[in-house]
């Protein structure tokens, strides 16, 4: 912990709760996917309206992502913390109770803005609390509990509904959220921490913050960060988009059994971020910089195994170099946030951590399905999948030109 963080019962209640509120913040993100067959039953909506539901989330995010964690900076990771997870709770809650599939939308609107920074704000409080070598492990941690969310919504949704109905998933979600929102807003509310700076700083002030915003981006080799940053979740991306088709179409598997491999690999790929985290914090001790050093390593490892593995014939060998594989494809997250939170100004922490999360959506995540689908009908699938490991050749390099601009 920093030396100015006390090291209480009640820190690491914070950081357990921030951490749970990342699980429901996926989940809710994910749970309304589960529902699809029982909304289409009940209104009548077609794919592209039941697409929409999951879709408009994704777009609030993206769209409101840098602006509002432009507001967790001014204001403080805490009160942004408390108020965005009562926001997307509630607006769960409503969704529970929607008469109508345009409720449902508006609802998933709301849900949409209320987790639009959440993620940002928990790493800048994260990054707040744990030391230089500690701090990659522990964003990656952080950054794991996404995925972990996103299984366990699917899985709570479609297991809840089933028995109860495709409202009692979403008020569960909602009530959970909210329960943990206030248990944050009362364990948290004695440290008076704001985003990255000490008991008694202030945040700056607007005027000074649009000064600052600037280095956010010129910050020594941060450009790099982003870009390679996002390079590297083209795979991650284009795994997440078509692993279940994949697996459905090459192993003869039923909708079912390639989702849960599926699912299996994507939490592969959430404990990749904790080890990644780790092993970058231990090879960055004394020497910052080689964390992203690390990161290349890992961008390397990625292209050759995900690229061998779809490149060969199915069996045995390919589904665990795709394992493998799985561990290395986000296994940077930790440690490249941890890198800017020392290269941005401590107060711009969360805009640059939305800044790295934009690049990563915009360049890597969003992308690669369409690409895959693009390509597979001309190459196969098997071909687009392996060639999807290749803009991390790219990253590599940059990782490593980030490292070396520090280390000027």
């Amino acid at each position: 912990m920093n030396a100015d963080a006390p090291r209480s019962f009640r820190v690491v209640v914070v950081l357990l709760l921030t951490g749970g509120l990342m699980v429901v913040d996926f989940a809710a993100r994910s749970s309304v996917t589960a529902l699809y067959p029982a909304l289409a039953a009940e209104w009548g909506v077609g794919d592209a309206a039941l697409g929409l539901l999951a879709g408009v989330v994704a777009l609030c995010v993206a769209v409101l992502a840098f602006p509002l964690s432009l507001v967790v900076d001014r204001v403080g990771a805490v009160r942004c913390i408390t108020v965005m997870a009562l926001v997307w709770s509630v607006a769960m809650i409503a969704g529970g109770f929607a008469a109508s599939y345009g409720q449902l939308l508006t609802s998933r609107v709301l849900v949409g803005v209320g987790e639009a920074s959440y993620g940002t704000a928990g790493g800048a409080l994260f990054a707040s609390l744990f030391a230089a070598d500690r701090r990659a492990a522990m964003l990656g941690a952080f950054n794991a509990m996404a995925a972990v969310g996103t299984v366990l919504g699917v899985a709570f949704a479609g297991a809840v509904a089933a028995v109860h109905g495709w409202r009692a998933p979403l008020l569960a979600i909602g009530v959970a959220g909210a329960a943990l929102a206030l248990a944050f807003a009362v364990a948290a509310a004695p440290l008076h921490r704001r985003t990255g700076l000490a008991d008694g700083d202030r945040p700056l002030s607007w005027r000074t913050m649009w000064g600052s915003l600037r280095l956010v981006f010129v910050a020594p080799g941060a450009r790099l960060i982003y870009l390679a940053g996002g390079l590297q979740l083209f795979a991650a991306g284009a795994l997440s988009g078509w692993l279940p088709a994949f697996l459905a179409r090459t192993y003869g598997l039923d909708s079912r059994a390639a989702a849960t491999r599926a699912a299996a690999l994507l939490l592969c790929t959430a404990l990749g971020m904790v080890i990644g985290g780790f092993v970058a914090d231990r090879v960055g001790r004394g020497h910052p910089a080689r964390r992203l050093v690390a990161c290349a390593v890992y961008a390397g490892a990625t292209c050759v195994l995900l690229g061998t593995a779809f490149a060969g014939p199915p069996g045995t060998l390919q589904i665990t170099l795709m394992f493998v594989g799985a561990l290395f494809a986000a296994a940077h997250l930790g440690a490249a946030a941890a890198e800017l939170s020392e290269r941005v100004p401590v107060s711009m922490r969360a805009t640059g951590f939305a800044a790295l999360a934009i690049a990563g959506n915009l360049v890597g995540l969003a992308p690669a399905p369409v690409v895959v689908g693009a390509l597979a009908p001309r190459i196969g699938l098997a071909d687009a999948l392996a060639l999807a490991a290749l803009p991390s050749a790219f990253a590599a390099p940059l990782f490593a030109l980030a490292a070396r601009a520090r280390a000027r």
